[in-house]
Parts: structure tokens; C-alpha cells; sequence
């Protein structure tokens, strides 16, 4: 499959990283707001609705006002595929070359983009097939699929409940 043009000259953000950040932001709350999308992309307000324009036009996400943006199938089907080259370049970085999981995940998110369906599928067998990359999120199947995980936020538990982290949603490296 080709890849994915940038939107923008300056190639930042790419269609790729868009849609990317709206299938987290969907997973979290159901749809992508423009200003989260903004501060999550390090973008203005103005460059992400223009985007997100694009974006509708290509068909890749619908948008409905005061209700955020989410993807369509065909997003859908490009941001699952980014997200799994995301979570199995980390497993790689992490597992194989001792990079930091926090520096995994910057690492990953360049090299995302590089790398094509022939090379994931060879990373993903020199590993092993994993199911969840460092920071414990479950890596896409080829699919798109992605197995829920249960389990229960940290905020939803009382002081005096008992639990295991299993999971880091947020990878950022604070």
C-alpha cells in the first residue's frame, strides 16, 4: 500500500499522525475534540480544523459539531495500522534494544511512518508475536482489532482498594 501524503508541506502533521491521534482520543472518550487534538499534536487550533477539513473530504473521519470529530472505516483502517507499527516498534526498541520505555515511545513515534506492512509483519516475528507493547496497551492485531483489556482507572478506585498498574494510557515521559 502507498503511503500516506502529508497534509501539509512542512509534512507536519501527516494524515497518518491525525488519525492516529484522533483513534486515542476517540478510544478515551468516544470522539476528538479540536483543542485536545491541538495540544496532543503540539499544532495550532487553526491548522488542526483545517485538517480535519481535509480529512472529511478524504473520507477518513465525520465531523459533528459540539460533538467532536471521529473516523470513519477507512480512518479507522489507517490509524489501527499505525498505532500496531507504533506498538511493535516500541516492544522492539524496548525488549530488543534496551531503549527506555519513555524514549521507546518517542523513538516509535518517528519511526512509524517509516517502515511498511512487509517489515511490521518481520518485527512482529522476531518478537514473537506480543500482545502489548511496554506501557502495557494491547497491540492490533493485522485486523485492526484491538482485544479490550479489563480493567478499572486509577481515579474510579477508592484510597484502601487494592491494585495492579497494568496498563500507562498516557506514554508520555512525566
Amino acid at each position: 500500500r502507498a503511503r500516506i501524503a502529508p497534509i501539509m508541506a512542512n509534512a507536519s502533521p501527516t494524515v497518518e499522525e491525525l488519525l492516529e491521534g484522533i483513534q486515542r482520543l476517540e478510544e478515551r472518550s468516544g470522539a476528538a475534540r479540536t483543542k485536545t487534538l491541538g495540544r496532543r499534536l503540539n499544532v495550532s487550533l487553526g491548522t488542526v480544523t483545517n485538517n480535519l477539513s481535509r480529512l472529511q473530504r478524504l473520507g477518513y473521519v465525520s465531523r459533528e459539531r459540539y460533538r467532536g470529530t471521529r473516523l470513519t472505516r477507512q480512518g479507522r483502517e489507517i490509524a489501527m495500522s499505525v498505532l500496531r507499527r507504533h506498538r511493535l516498534l516500541e516492544c522492539l526498541l524496548a525488549d530488543v534494544l534496551h531503549v527506555g520505555w519513555s524514549r521507546s515511545h518517542d523513538a516509535a513515534c518517528k519511526l512509524e511512518h517509516c517502515i511498511d506492512d512487509e517489515i511490521t509483519i518481520a518485527i512482529e516475528d522476531a518478537l514473537a508475536h506480543p500482545k502489548i507493547c511496554p506501557h502495557g496497551n494491547a497491540i492490533p492485531s493485522k485486523s485492526g482489532r484491538i482485544p479490550r483489556q479489563a480493567s478499572t482507572r486509577l481515579t474510579e478506585l477508592s484510597s484502601h482498594d487494592p491494585g495492579t498498574v497494568i496498563r500507562i494510557v498516557d506514554e508520555e515521559e512525566e
